[in-house]
């Protein structure tokens, strides 16, 4: 362990980890950025991954080991709780670190000192390492903010935060597995502003046994749950239910009085983003032209058509990696 205190405090946890820990580890350890410890929560690991981590011997490394399966959130909570640096930095296990990736984001957060969330765009892998699609966020707050009320708009794993943010917010919320970065986000939301780096500084794992294969409709439910109290705190107003999963999915056939109860929540929410201002003109046409085209898109929604509950189907049925894949295509078939 370091005898001084580190800039960053990188955690990282892990549940029989043995196909990917390695090469997640390898790729902290490979950072350009060096002024950093790795805390490496082992959460109960039955198969090889105690083995793996114990053969590291970087004295950045502190690996704690949980002796019976915690979860995530507890894990990680733990880790904030240990973490000694400044900034606190997320990894997941089975996911892969470009060599810049801390360098960029320290050197950008020393140089907005109001950014208290800073993540990065992403490449998703498949499990042989091969590109999958490419995930650019908005790059300003209020678009980012924007995007908030609709779906999460910071990728967790790429994440660099301030400590006192975190620390503030008292950690993650136990009561959301699965959607607990959200959760954290929509909780900071008034109390810190986030940002993007567009550059891809991260390779985002997606797999059978990935969290967004095994765990969507978990995601799903409590996306709903958390948009609808993220939309009560912040505009003030209940989210009617139809309303709500038309806010996830797009795909949900609508009453007219649904339709205007939403184009009345679309509203607010824009109002709410126009007040704050913008910090550039790009971030202001992101949000107009996003507005737009979800105004446009639930005035429609009284349409039932059968691509919808095509659509719908086939998001339940199919494992993450493959329904990039298939995203992927159809942006590319309608951009030409």
């Amino acid at each position: 362990m370091q005898s001084h205190s580190p800039k960053i405090s990188v955690l990282l946890a892990v549940y029989n980890g043995e196909r990917y820990v390695k090469d997640a580890t390898s790729s902290v350890l490979l950072q350009t950025f060096g002024d950093f410890e790795l805390i490496i929560i082992d959460d109960g690991s039955s198969d090889g991954t105690p083995k793996i981590l114990n053969s590291f011997t970087d004295p950045r490394i502190v690996i704690v080991s949980n002796e019976k399966n915690e979860g995530l959130i507890k894990s990680l909570n733990k880790g904030i709780k240990m973490a000694r640096g400044e900034y606190l930095a997320r990894m997941d296990a089975d996911d892969i670190s470009h060599p810049q990736r801390f360098e960029k984001q320290i050197n950008y957060m020393e140089a907005n000192h109001g950014i208290g969330v800073l993540g990065t765009a992403v490449n998703h892998v498949d499990e042989k390492n091969k590109i999958i699609s490419t995930l650019i966020q908005p790059q300003a707050h209020e678009s980012i903010l924007w995007k908030m009320f609709f779906e999460c708009a910071i990728i967790h794993p790429t994440v660099i935060a301030r400590k006192e943010v975190i620390e503030m917010a008292g950690g993650y919320d136990v009561r959301f597995p699965h959607i607990e970065d959200t959760e954290l986000w929509m909780r900071v939301a008034d109390k810190t502003r986030f940002s993007n780096i567009p550059d891809v500084l991260h390779s985002h794992r997606l797999h059978k046994k990935s969290i967004g294969s095994t765990k969507s409709s978990v995601q799903y439910e409590s996306g709903l749950l958390l948009r609808k109290r993220f939309i009560a705190s912040t505009i003030g107003v209940n989210m009617p239910p139809n309303v709500n999963k038309w806010f996830s999915e797009n795909e949900t056939i609508l009453s007219g009085d649904d339709i205007a109860a939403g184009m009345g929540i679309l509203l607010d929410i824009y109002e709410y983003i126009l007040d704050l201002g913008f910090e550039n003109e790009e971030s202001r046409l992101f949000v107009r032209n996003d507005f737009l085209k979800k105004a446009a898109a639930l005035m429609s929604a009284r349409k039932r058509r059968v691509s919808k509950t095509a659509v719908s189907l086939l998001k339940k049925i199919l494992p993450s990696p493959l329904r990039h894949k298939l995203k992927t295509r159809f942006m590319k078939l309608a951009a030409k």
